[in-house]
Parts: C-alpha cells; structure tokens; sequence
C-alpha cells in the first residue's frame, strides 16, 4: 500500500469526533492510521451504528491502525474522556 494523502484532525478539550464511517475513499483496503495526542478513551465499533463500541484507553502518542474488516466498521463515537 502507498499512500496518497493524510487528513489532520484536531480537536480541543471537550471536543470529540463524532460516530462515523469512512465511506469516501476509494480504496477501502487501505489501512486507517490515528494518532492521538492527547490520551482519551477511543470507541470503535461494529458495521451498525446501533451495536455497542469497544473502549479502547489510548496514551498519548499512541498510533491505532483500522483495517481489513474493520476498516469501514464505525469509529470515534463521542469520545467519551480526553484525559489530559
């Protein structure tokens, strides 16, 4: 895989990034790399929005990397903690 563009989000306290979907790219195949710079708890979750999300406890720094299967499953849904 070769990547061809990067996306920086960045969000202040208490903002959070919203339940989504990556439906936009063309290749779905391609990974999904976050890195957080703050420490937060992050929520993934399935291919239905309704189905209860994973708690993943992420430090600062720490890279999460989205794909195969999962890779269009929803993710980010209300960050819950960002823990400074």
């Amino acid at each position: 895989y070769k990547p061809d563009a990067g996306i920086v989000n960045f969000f202040g306290f208490p903002e959070s990034l919203t339940s989504h979907e990556d439906r936009s790219e063309v290749d779905a195949e391609a990974p999904l790399y976050d890195c957080f710079g703050h420490s937060c708890i992050y929520l993934i979750g399935t291919e239905f929005r309704d189905d209860p999300p994973t708690s993943l406890v992420l430090d600062s720094g720490d890279i999460l990397i989205i794909s195969g299967e999962s890779r269009r499953n929803f993710h980010g849904e209300q960050i819950p903690l960002i823990i400074e």
